[in-house]
């Protein structure tokens, strides 16, 4: 189930702003080449990546571990340590908060002792926050939030990359409205880029090109930086997980289709592509196809028609299915498999995010494959008369644009 989903935003005067639907012109379109559909654009596919999980939490250091027990021990003291140990204690009690339960507690803590914290904690607090479904206690989170922007602030450079990097990854999960930590946190980044690991530097684009408080200036001075960073360094220094992750991102900042950065993914993807799993392809030929670059990326979508499509998530195979429509790949045989998915699916679309709906619904009218699958098509329209309710004026206009050129009248 997703529990983030950012609203839509465009680049001015950009043909490919996401939220909007431009109706096609009449006529089919061949599916041999790897080529965009020219005046076909997305509606609003923002969804977060899918495959992309927290940089992991750091533990507490030997050495204080080593302080903590040493003071707890001694003859005649208390057995709750000040210091160094105190900061021990608080880590280790931040990452041994697991599950939703766990919650409360960990609140509780971060209210009473956030003062005490070092950065090392503050940022650990934040993850675990996020990790734990913390999506609406932002009210109770206001001292942490001031608490990590005013070190920021502060105390430049007191946060490690891998601590920067797990904050981008909360603020955006938890899609709490902060601008100015955003802002905080890009900056703070930007001048230790270098010394972030791979992982790290899909994470914290990702963060903010995810999160849609994020000023736009910081979302687009991070991508250009993170996309230096990629090029200098070689796609060989990236595994496929973060691959996918900073294409995903650069397709919802919409970095320009000629950018160096498509190519350079490009080479180091499709000399790779069987390190992908089947949701980091999903993830990769979306920001692909979102800023219709399909130059050189022929072994991708190849890939993409190899994936166990009826074992892909609502979230995956809607992706999917609208990033090959979208460069005009994928043939019968792909799309019978996305039909088939869809109504062996058939007891999701009652609860799965209606975007996915109505992404898939688009992708079959614009691929021309909806009156070929006509029990896929009427699964999905079900789905939205069940639901209207739930659907957002952009996801309605999507699902009606397919409704209106499959020439579907009915449910």
């Amino acid at each position: 189930m997703q529990t983030f989903y950012p609203p839509s935003r465009s680049r001015p005067n950009s043909q490919s702003a996401l939220h909007r639907v431009v109706l096609p012109a009449t006529g089919g379109g061949s599916h041999s080449g790897c080529v965009a559909r020219e005046g076909h654009v997305a509606h609003d596919t923002r969804f977060p990546a899918p495959a992309v999980q927290a940089v992991a939490a750091p533990p507490a250091t030997p050495e204080l571990e080593k302080k903590t027990r040493a003071s707890s021990s001694a003859p005649g003291t208390s057995r709750f340590v000040v210091g160094d140990s105190l900061e021990s204690t608080y880590q280790e009690q931040l990452v041994a908060f697991q599950g939703a339960a766990a919650l409360p507690q960990l609140l509780s803590l971060v209210e009473r002792r956030v003062s005490q914290f070092s950065p090392l904690s503050l940022a650990t607090a934040f993850h675990r926050v996020a990790l734990l479904g913390g999506h609406d206690e932002q009210a109770r989170c206001r001292g942490l939030v001031a608490r990590v922007e005013e070190v920021l602030e502060d105390e430049q450079g007191s946060f490690r990359a891998q601590s920067l990097a797990n904050m981008g990854w909360a603020v955006a999960k938890l899609s709490w409205p902060c601008p100015g930590l955003h802002g905080s946190l890009a900056s703070a980044s930007l001048r230790q880029l270098s010394r972030f690991k791979s992982a790290e530097l899909s994470m914290v684009l990702w963060g903010l090109a995810s999160s849609p408080s994020a000023p736009a200036n910081a979302q687009q001075d991070t991508l250009k930086a993170v996309a230096s960073e990629f090029r200098r360094r070689g796609p060989a220094a990236f595994d496929a997980q973060s691959i996918a992750t900073i294409a995903y991102a650069a397709g919802m900042l919409l970095m320009p289709a000629d950018d160096e950065l498509w190519p350079t993914i490009s080479r180091g993807s499709r000399e790779r592509v069987d390190e992908f799993s089947d949701r980091q392809v999903a993830n990769l030929v979306w920001g692909f196809a979102t800023v219709a670059h399909s130059d050189s990326t022929a072994p991708l979508f190849s890939r993409v028609e190899g994936c166990h499509v009826k074992d892909l998530a609502p979230i995956d195979l809607s992706l999917i299915a609208w990033a090959m429509a979208k460069v005009s790949q994928g043939g019968d045989s792909f799309f019978k498999d996305v039909a088939d998915a869809v109504v062996a699916k058939r007891e999701m679309w009652k609860q799965s995010d209606t975007r996915n709906i109505a992404t898939l619904i688009y992708a079959f009218a614009l691929a021309e494959q909806a009156q070929a699958h006509e029990p896929a098509f009427r699964t999905l329209a079900e789905a939205v008369c069940n639901r209207l309710d739930d659907f957002a004026v952009q996801g309605l206009t999507n699902a009606i644009w397919g409704y209106a050129t499959a020439c579907f009248t009915e449910p």
